[in-house]
């Protein structure tokens, strides 16, 4: 597996909204990249990075599957299971691409509302409170009370700003760190295009309804 590139998350992302319709593969190599993120930070952010993992692995056995031609794109996968039945009842929450690609788009949200907040704060303050605010706006709604504690106390082990800067800029240079900084606005927003016209799905087929965590 290759390092974490804040280029290479901004591209795939990007890549997958170049065309009407959203790239199932770029976009699940995006989520490549956000877990690598994840796993930067150690144990910290384990309780998302592991759910991360599972989905993308069910995604790709969907796209290599015996229905591959039915997972190129978001909307062609879920007009698909839709009309399969794959998202009526308890099958909603079965084995289906659809139920595996909400879960990932509700971290997604998670992880761009707290990379965007990160140029709120100066390189000496530590993370811990955004990605409370970004957690509780996002997430949180989606998880059982035990884990939303679990997850809050995890987050007191973030680093600083500088920290975290750090691990997606291990040499440490100033020439780095410098351009870690410069590629974050990029790829946080290629995330959050991403991510709205996912929404967008989502609000259209009632997907948040329907597919339960």
């Amino acid at each position: 597996m290759t390092e974490f590139s804040l280029p290479r998350l901004q591209l795939l992302f990007a890549t997958s909204t170049q065309e009407p319709k959203i790239g199932l593969k770029e976009y699940v190599d995006g989520y490549e990249e956000v877990f690598k993120f994840l796993n930067l930070l150690g144990t910290v952010f384990g309780w998302v990075a592991i759910d991360v993992q599972t989905k993308i692995y069910a995604l790709r056995r969907h796209m290599s599957g015996e229905k591959k031609e039915h997972y190129i794109t978001v909307e062609d996968m879920v007009l698909y299971e839709r009309g399969a039945g794959m998202l009526e009842g308890k099958k909603a929450n079965g084995d289906n691409g659809t139920r595996n690609l909400v879960i990932l788009h509700r971290a997604l949200q998670y992880v761009v509302a707290f990379l965007g907040k990160l140029e709120e704060i100066d390189d000496k303050d530590n993370c811990v409170n955004i990605s409370v605010v970004a957690y509780e706006t996002t997430l949180m709604k989606y998880h059982a009370w035990v884990v939303q504690k679990a997850a809050k106390l995890a987050m007191n082990l973030l680093p600083t700003k500088q920290g975290l800067v750090l691990k997606v800029a291990p040499a440490g240079d100033e020439e780095s760190i410098k351009k870690a900084k410069e590629d974050l606005p990029g790829a946080v927003e290629s995330m959050n295009k991403a991510f709205e016209l996912v929404e967008k799905i989502c609000q259209s087929h009632d997907l948040h309804a329907i597919i339960k965590s």
